[in-house]
């Protein structure tokens, strides 16, 4: 096998203006899907009397399309390591916009669950490739600080989307959510028209088919500290998603918050999570990214740990409750700013292959743990805490235990 050569910044980004639109519009699509599976939660009552349904309908809904984003990632990433990275991503946009549409306009629950499932599907081209863009484009500190910059923005996505379309329910209705997604769709598409030129020269591409990304696949797996990097990502990440569906009911239903105290709460934590990423992203090339991983991890296990054992003798006082939540929501910033990098640097011969399954583990464990939650129905905090903990507890375990520089991947040469 040739050794894959990294190549430079597209001519499109080179220049400051050029630089941001483009980094601007990769950090979009990394926020986009999370956006368009929490946008329309306080929705939720509208939609089951438009249709009348139950809760479990409109829960299908979101599963639906979180399974089509685990799936989907696991198709294109491959195919965008055979075919390129620029025209698997104007189809997915292409169809992601058609989904839009036909979510807005969707007469029955049945068809807004088909049309859910399709729209996870192509987006999660906009999840997948754009990490595999910048890990086509950059390396070492610039990687680090792109990702630390794209991190942030999929992490405030899913804290910030319900408060978002909160306010486009308040001034339209549920279906102006969809259009609104259509309309950042749609913008996304011109955008990667204009400005993302194919950053995967054919050189570097496969072409022995489904075999050969399934040798890469199975070596990815063989590989201890890209299994572990990836596995402590996403069991992180479920922290959040196990956060995300049942605060309302722990914050409002049990400690009596206001809808107004909610929403700041949910607001601080988005902050904090920004401001993690951020400091991630400012800490590279200074500190080793796997410290930073590992800071993140540990704090994100003791401030749960603290307040699950709390709550285990029957005395969480509120603001112990949200404090903690603070750190194990803001913590998440340091893992995936930095461990995003460290993984994808793992796989150089095969980005497109192995940021599908960092993508696919990531939202496959948020369709896992979001139901979890709310076994002890709506008046328990503990299925959640206890939740949280446990994935804390298995990222700890998995990066600990995975041993850097067992194997050797492929390296690439510097621009």
């Amino acid at each position: 096998m040739s050794t894959p050569q990294t190549i430079s910044l597209p001519e499109a980004a080179q220049r400051p203006g050029r630089r941001l639109a483009w980094i601007s519009l990769l950090t979009l699509m990394s926020a986009i899907s999370p956006l368009a599976c929490d946008m329309y939660l306080s929705a939720f009552p509208a939609m089951a009397s438009d249709y009348g349904t139950s809760a479990v309908g409109l829960q299908l809904t979101m599963t639906t399309f979180l399974l089509g984003m685990a799936i989907g990632q696991l198709v294109l990433g491959p195919v965008s390591d055979r075919f390129g990275r620029r025209t698997p991503l104007l189809i997915s946009l292409a169809v992601c916009i058609a989904a839009g549409i036909a979510c807005a306009l969707a007469p029955t629950i049945s068809l807004l669950i088909l049309f859910r499932l399709i729209q996870g599907l192509a987006g999660a081209g906009c999840v997948v490739l754009s990490r595999a863009v910048v890990a086509d484009t950059t390396t070492g500190v610039q990687s680090h600080q792109l990702f630390a910059i794209m991190t942030a923005a999929g992490g405030l996505a899913p804290v910030l989307a319900p408060l978002l379309g909160s306010v486009v329910i308040e001034f339209g209705g549920w279906r102006e959510v969809f259009w609104i997604l259509v309309l950042l769709t749609v913008v996304m598409f011109v955008g990667a028209l204009w400005g993302i030129p194919e950053s995967l020269p054919p050189s570097q591409r496969h072409s022995g088919g489904l075999g050969i990304l399934a040798r890469h696949a199975r070596g990815m797996l063989r590989d201890r500290e890209f299994t572990g990097l990836v596995a402590a990502l996403s069991l992180s990440f479920a922290v959040m998603f196990a956060y995300i569906p049942a605060s309302p009911f722990v914050l409002q239903g049990i400690h009596g918050l206001t809808a107004g105290e909610f929403a700041i709460t949910f607001a601080a934590n988005a902050l904090g999570l920004a401001l993690a990423s951020g400091l991630a992203g400012r800490l590279a090339g200074r500190v080793p990214p796997r410290r930073v991983a590992a800071a993140g991890i540990a704090l994100q296990l003791v401030s749960i740990l603290l307040i699950l054992s709390l709550s285990l003798i029957g005395h969480l006082p509120t603001w112990a409750l949200l404090t903690g939540l603070f750190l194990a929501v803001s913590s998440l910033g340091l893992v995936a700013a930095t461990a995003t990098g460290l993984a994808l640097e793992r796989v150089p011969h095969a980005v497109g292959t192995g940021a599908a399954l960092l993508g696919a583990l990531q939202f496959g464990l948020g369709a896992l743990v979001s139901p979890l939650v709310g076994l002890g129905g709506d008046e328990a905090q503990n299925p959640m805490l206890i939740v949280m903990f446990t994935a804390a507890l298995l990222a700890a375990l998995c990066l600990f235990s995975s041993v850097p520089g067992q194997s050797k991947p492929s390296v690439r040469k510097s621009s």
